[in-house]
């Protein structure tokens, strides 16, 4: 459900099965492309589980469980990272960095494919990195929020989900944190499907140049 977030309306998972849904399109098929998804996430509870079964799917393009194909960006087991899999490929993860947040308080969370090097960022700041020449296997179904796999139902607030089809530089993804972007810092809007973009007319001017350059992800649900 939508609730108040960070820049405007944010979406409100209770950790107990609701989520949202895209229908499947080319541009979440990444493959061997670069890439870069973040967001702003704000937990109700403590991340848990492990890596290989994580408490808080933030977004992903799955098939189902075990090696069918797959994506999800996720925490678990005290670690933020980048997951795929898929029956020619075998679990792989990456860039597994170190992230025990706070409850209640707001987080910038990233990953980004430049060539084949993953680097997750927590807050504009990189953190690990990986290194893979496979490419990201390509799933036939719809992209979800706040789970994958009928597992990990994220338990908190998402805000500003964003996909690009490049790698954000490490000045880009922090001019997101900072209160006012570098003037000579200029994005492309995210990727569009079938979703909602939107800037309702009564937000306040302090948080349009944030949304001019980057748009909104809203699921269908909400158009």
């Amino acid at each position: 459900m939508p609730v108040p977030g960070l820049v405007a309306g944010a979406l409100n998972f209770n950790g107990q099965g609701n989520f949202l849904s895209a229908p499947d399109s080319s541009l979440w098929a990444f493959g061997s492309n670069d890439f870069t998804i973040e967001l702003w996430a704000n937990f109700t509870s403590p991340p848990g589980g492990s890596v290989g079964e994580p408490t808080d799917i933030l977004i992903g393009h799955d098939e189902g469980p075990e090696n069918r194909n797959k994506w999800f960006f996720a925490i678990g087991g005290g670690y933020l990272y980048f997951h795929m899999n898929g029956p020619n490929l075998g679990p792989t993860f990456l860039a597994l960095s170190a992230f025990s947040p706070t409850v209640n308080k707001w987080y910038h969370l990233a990953v980004t494919k430049a060539g084949q090097v993953f680097t997750v960022y927590i807050n504009g700041a990189a953190g690990a990195s990986s290194t893979t020449a496979a490419a990201v296997p390509t799933a036939i179904a719809p992209l979800t929020i706040a789970q994958a796999e009928s597992i990990g139902y994220t338990n908190g607030l998402l805000d500003e989900i964003s996909v690009y089809n490049r790698a954000l530089s490490a000045t880009e993804l922090n001019s997101i944190v900072m209160p006012a972007p570098p003037a000579n810092v200029k994005l492309p809007p995210p990727l569009r499907s079938r979703l909602r973009w939107a800037v309702p007319p009564d937000r306040p001017r302090s948080h349009l140049s944030r949304e001019s350059r980057l748009g909104v992800l809203v699921a269908p649900l909400f158009s």
